[in-house]
């Protein structure tokens, strides 16, 4: 396995192995339907993170292929807090009211 797939890999398994007791205090609380429902939704989006980062990091290799993956993966963090920063900062005016 290359670097990047480790990472890649390390990553998606983060993101998609709770540890047994969560799971279990997810299907107390919930239900088994609904249990179930949130662990399978939570395993798409693990996977599609997965993806959504190797693509990046291929593509931060074609710029700097001389660069760590760890250095990409930051360099992927980085992008994803601008891009949600810049989103926040986004909000209309709070409308002032004056008292009478």
């Amino acid at each position: 396995m290359s670097d990047i797939q480790k990472l890649v890999a390390l990553t998606t398994i983060t993101l998609f192995v709770p540890c047994i007791a969560s799971v279990m205090v997810i299907f107390k609380e919930r239900g088994w339907r609904e249990g179930l429902v949130m662990w399978l939704s939570i395993m798409v989006v693990a996977f599609a993170i997965g993806g959504i980062i190797n693509q990046l990091l291929k593509l931060f290799i074609d710029f700097v292929p001389f660069a760590s993956p760890i250095t990409m993966l930051a360099g992927v963090i980085l992008l994803f807090l601008a891009l949600i920063l810049g989103w926040s900062w986004e909000k209309p005016e709070p409308k002032i009211f004056k008292s009478m």
